[in-house]
């Protein structure tokens, strides 16, 4: 806010035609003291305004053991068959909850790896055994379904098996 009130004096100062009796004015500007933020807030704020992320990936803290493991790519599941089971490893970067028919929560999760995002539908049962959030990695076990809306086909994943992913000691 100081920086805008003292820009606003300049412009007003500028505009008046006047000169100063002592020649050109300075300007100290004392910016104010940010918190520190940690490496997940500024990968966050790319995603946010770019896309994508540009200085790093919030999975390569888990990269090793993301690599010890078999694991399918987000990239490569179009090219697989409709009911085939995939592993992925991942972030989980949106839980939407509803409820079932039975009134039970369940979830629609955006789930990201190094490649891409894949959708994957965690039910009640799974959910509950979980309870995922954003931010937590995974190695997902589940069947790929593909889904025809007219002439978009949507891939999903519905979660079978799920497992925490712990950082390496």
């Amino acid at each position: 806010m100081e920086v805008m009130k003292i820009a606003l004096e300049r412009a007003k100062k500028g505009n008046s035609q006047q000169l100063s009796l002592f020649g050109a004015e300075e300007v100290a500007i004392k910016l104010p003291t940010l918190p520190k933020r940690s490496a997940q807030d500024y990968l966050d704020w790319e995603k946010e305004a770019l896309g994508f992320y540009l200085s790093g990936h919030p999975l390569d803290v888990y990269r090793e053991s993301i690599n010890r493991y078999r694991h399918d790519s987000s990239q490569g599941l179009a090219e697989m068959q409709d009911g085939s089971e995939v592993v992925l490893g991942g972030i989980i970067t949106k839980v939407n909850l509803y409820s079932d028919r039975k009134g039970q929560t369940m979830a629609f999760v955006d789930f990201e790896d190094f490649q891409g995002t894949v959708a994957i539908t965690v039910f009640s049962e799974m959910y509950n055994k979980h309870l995922p959030e954003v931010g937590q990695a995974y190695f997902i076990k589940g069947q790929l379904q593909f889904t025809s809306f007219g002439e978009e086909e949507e891939i999903k994943v519905v979660a079978k098996q799920m497992k925490l992913i712990e950082l390496e000691k």
